[in-house]
């Protein structure tokens, strides 16, 4: 379990993408699968209620893309064992998001687990980051089967917010183009989207913006 240093200790502040992971691909392949990848956290942050602070693929030397969520006013620096195990929760969804989200779009650059999932090479920081998350979790038990609500979750949300991959799609192409956006920037971006996508958007469940 991470102790004292609270969430900034389990990298949540950046859902990042690291180059040596995608070396090998064609320079707008690349582009394209790393503006799908920072829009799927950047997205399902949005439609889990979660502050987002910025997003971008401007690569800085470290990593080629990465998203930022604005938890400082919040619980950044609240204990792990002090944070509310919902909140933990949609900070691995959202952190997980990015990889799952992204095999939806190129299915046949990810791997194959043991257990049958495919999860993109390009994810392996953000999953190190979730499986932290998780043991923090007083309620884990074994971390495959934490894994597994995860992913049920993320199903579950692509299930009943029918506009979260349509504005993955959305949303990258802007990425594509601008290189990065700020959180309040992508915000209005996907509360356009939601209302021209949507009749009545309302809230509901995990304070989901379903729409």
């Amino acid at each position: 379990m991470t102790s004292g240093n609270g969430l900034r200790s389990l990298g949540v502040r950046h859902g990042s993408t690291a180059p040596a992971e995608r070396e090998h691909e064609p320079a707008d392949d690349m582009s394209r699968r790393v503006a799908i990848h920072e829009a799927a956290h950047a997205v399902t942050a949005f439609v889990l209620g979660l502050p987002l602070a910025s997003v971008t693929i401007v690569p800085d030397g470290k990593d080629l893309g990465g998203v930022k969520l604005d938890l400082v006013s919040q619980v950044e620096h609240v204990p792990m064992a002090l944070v509310p195990p919902m909140f933990v929760m949609k900070l691995a969804v959202q952190k997980f998001a990015g990889g799952e989200i992204e095999t939806r779009f190129f299915p046949e650059s990810g791997s194959t687990m043991s257990d049958g999932s495919v999860w993109p090479a390009g994810s392996v920081e953000d999953m190190l980051h979730v499986s932290q998350m998780l043991r923090c979790l007083k309620e884990h038990h074994d971390l495959r089967s934490s894994f597994q609500k995860v992913r049920e979750t993320i199903d579950m949300l692509l299930q009943e917010v029918p506009w979260l991959l349509p504005a993955v799609e959305a949303l990258s192409t802007v990425l594509v183009d601008q290189g990065e956006m700020t959180g309040a920037e992508v915000e209005t971006f996907l509360a356009d989207f939601r209302e021209n996508e949507t009749e009545n958007p309302d809230q509901a469940g995990w304070g989901m913006r379903k729409g």
